[in-house]
C-alpha cells in the first residue's frame, strides 16, 4: 500500500529490479560505502575478495558474481579489480554505488511500495 515504509533491504531489491540477490549486493555496497576508506581516481570504494563479498550478501559466488554482473548493467554500481590495499590479496574487488542510486533507494524506501509488487513468485 503506497504511503507504508518498507525495509532498506527491501527498497534495494525492488531499485535492483526485484532481484532478490541484487538487492543483497547492493544493500550490502550502499550499508558500506560512507565507510570506505580506498581512494582510487578521486573516489572512494570498498575492497575485498569475491568469496568475502558474497559471503557478506549470504549468496554463492556464482550468485553473486551474477548479481554484479546485473548491476552493472544498469548502472547501479561500479566496479575495479586489483591488488587489496594492504597486500592480504592480490585480485580483489573494488566495488562502489554509481551516483545518485542511495537517493534512489531512499526514495522508494520513503514512498513505499505494494508488498504483492515485490515479492511475486515464479511457480
Amino acid at each position: 500500500m503506497p504511503g507504508k515504509y518498507i525495509s532498506f533491504e527491501t527498497a534495494c531489491r525492488h531499485a535492483a529490479g526485484k532481484d532478490a540477490a541484487g538487492g543483497a549486493v547492493l544493500s550490502r555496497v550502499l550499508y558500506w560505502q560512507p565507510k570506505a576508506k580506498i581512494k582510487r581516481g578521486g573516489r572512494y570504494w570498498i575492497a575485498d575478495i569475491r568469496k568475502a563479498w558474497a559471503y557478506d550478501c549470504g549468496l554463492t559466488v556464482k550468485s553473486f558474481d551474477l548479481a554484479v554482473k546485473r548491476l552493472l548493467q544498469k548502472g547501479m554500481i561500479e566496479k575495479r579489480q586489483g591488488p587489496h590495499p594492504s597486500g592480504c590479496a592480490l585480485n580483489c574487488l573494488y566495488l562502489r554505488a554509481a551516483d545518485g542510486v542511495y537517493k534512489k533507494v531512499m526514495v522508494i524506501k520513503n514512498a513505499g511500495v505494494p508488498t504483492d509488487s515485490l515479492l511475486q513468485v515464479p511457480w
